[in-house]
């Protein structure tokens, strides 16, 4: 029988944080004076009628639009923040004219109206205005920019104009730049390669580099799943900062590499960071386990949420008192949470109230 060979890979082949062209940012925090601000979270009556939400947000400050994919049917969800009850669906998931495939919400700093959010799938971005959908049920969005078959494994839009699309996508390159004019992409990776690690690009991107983006439409943001680290990035590509936190090579000698498939694989200590990234005009927002996977599955862990301007520097840290998958941010507050649990079955949207601070 056949066996699959393991390679221990040294860090110095693992990580590259050096550039040869030219000089880049770099900084290692000290966190010892950053607030520490606690948040306690409190049931809402969201969580009688959410039952899987990925994600929520804020239109003007009279409504909460809850995204929830698993939804065949209406998988957004518009509430009245006031009385808390439905107020409008949108949504179906399906290949018709007006259907969206493999929806995602778009909360990236796209040019949008006040009372709009954006909805993208493979074929197109489309832009939902709140008003016309109070007022038509049948409404069915506007269409904003088509997909081409380049970004179709997108995974965030990060930047949309009239002539260039920035996205993230499945594959062996971190960024896509799309030029609309000239129909060309360009493609780009933040992190620098090493030569002498034989693996795939894509191993890289979607492996050992996993991670996740947001903007707020000036600059990227990168949020590493599997190293304490945000990279944050201009729309031309360049590096405006590496962000490095305290222990952030926690894994360096947790990566097992199999010489054959060319993947890899962390163990079972190794640490989880990053899992989502929120964004506003001013900061943005980073969701950090530190931990690992089996403490995270068995309740055992809480995360953090570091808020950083778009500069790379520490703002704050919030901690909360249950694990949490993501969360709203509105006017510069984060205002709810989506709970976690291992099997998705008790994802609630709570309140946060802030309780105390510690500096």
């Amino acid at each position: 029988m056949k066996k699959d060979i393991l390679i221990l890979i040294p860090l110095t082949a693992l990580l590259c944080f050096s550039c040869k062209k030219r000089e880049i940012h770099t900084e290692t925090l000290n966190m010892d004076s950053i607030k520490e601000i606690h948040i306690n979270t409190s049931p809402t009556s969201y969580c009688s009628t959410t039952l899987y939400p990925k994600n929520c947000f804020f239109i003007k400050d009279s409504f909460l639009v809850v995204f929830e994919p698993k939804n065949q049917n209406n998988f957004i969800h518009v509430y009245n923040n006031d009385t808390k009850k439905i107020i409008a669906r949108f949504g179906q998931i399906g290949k018709g004219g007006y259907d969206f495939i493999n929806p995602r919400l778009i909360t990236n700093n796209i040019p949008a109206k006040s009372n709009e959010f954006i909805i993208g799938d493979t074929r197109r971005i489309c832009k939902i205005n709140i008003d016309s959908l109070l007022l038509n049920k049948n409404y069915k969005g506007e269409d904003y920019a088509d997909i081409p078959d380049e970004l179709r494994l997108y995974n965030y839009i990060l930047y949309c104009s009239d002539s260039l699309i920035i996205a993230n996508q499945t594959g062996k390159n971190q960024l896509t730049f799309w030029d609309r004019n000239k129909e060309k992409a360009i493609y780009k990776n933040i992190f620098l390669r090493n030569e002498e690690l034989k693996v795939t690009d894509l191993c890289l991107t979607m492996g050992i580099y996993d991670a996740y983006y947001t903007s707020n439409g000036e600059r990227i943001a990168i949020a590493y799943k599997n190293w304490k680290q945000i990279d944050i990035v201009s729309l031309s590509g360049d590096i405006v900062k590496r962000v490095y936190f305290p222990n952030y090579l926690f894994n360096q000698d947790k990566v097992d590499l199999y010489k054959d498939k060319q993947n890899i694989e962390f163990s079972k200590d190794a640490h989880l960071f990053f899992t989502y990234v929120a964004s506003t005009s001013k900061y943005l927002y980073a969701l950090c386990w530190n931990n690992t996977k089996e403490n995270i599955k068995k309740g055992k862990a809480f995360s953090q949420i570091y808020q950083l301007d778009w500069d790379g520097n520490l703002v704050n840290i919030y901690s909360f008192d249950r694990a949490i998958s993501s969360f709203c941010v509105f006017k510069d507050n984060i205002t709810y949470a989506i709970g976690v649990s291992e099997r998705n079955l008790d994802l609630n949207i709570y309140n946060c109230n802030y309780i105390n601070t510690k500096n």
